[in-house]
C-alpha cells in the first residue's frame, strides 16, 4: 500500500510475503494474519522532521505475525494496538522516529515452536 489515503483493509491472511505501508495516511489495517513475513510501516520520507511532519492518522489493530516481525518508522500520529508476534525474527518489533503516537498491547512471544 503506497501513497494511499482513506483506505480500510480488513481480514488479510498472507504467507511468505512482505506487507509494506509506504506514506499512507487516514488508513486502517485491521485483522491481519501474516506468517513467515514482515509488516513494515514507512510513514514519512527519511528526511522529514517527525516533530513537524503532517499527521498520518494511520491505525493498525488486531495483527498477528508468526515467524516474522513488525517494523514501524518515521511516523507521526500512528495508532498500533493489539499486536501479537509469535516466533519472531530478530527482536520481532522495532519502532523508530515515532512521534505523537499510541503503541499499546504489543506482545512478542519468543518461545520455540
Amino acid at each position: 500500500i503506497a501513497n494511499a489515503a482513506g483506505v480500510a483493509v480488513q481480514g488479510v491472511k498472507a504467507e511468505n510475503r512482505r506487507i509494506r505501508i509506504l506514506h499512507a495516511r487516514d488508513c486502517i489495517l485491521d485483522g491481519i494474519d501474516l506468517t513467515n513475513g514482515e509488516l513494515i510501516v514507512d510513514g514519512h520520507p527519511e528526511n522529514s522532521p517527525m516533530q513537524t511532519a503532517p499527521s498520518l492518522d494511520l491505525e493498525l489493530r488486531n495483527l498477528h505475525i508468526d515467524s516474522g516481525y513488525l517494523d514501524i518508522h518515521n511516523c507521526r500520529s500512528l495508532t498500533c494496538t493489539r499486536v501479537q508476534i509469535t516466533h519472531p525474527i530478530g527482536k520481532g518489533f522495532c519502532a523508530s522516529d515515532v512521534f505523537n503516537s499510541r503503541l499499546n498491547a504489543i506482545s512478542v512471544d519468543n518461545s520455540t515452536k
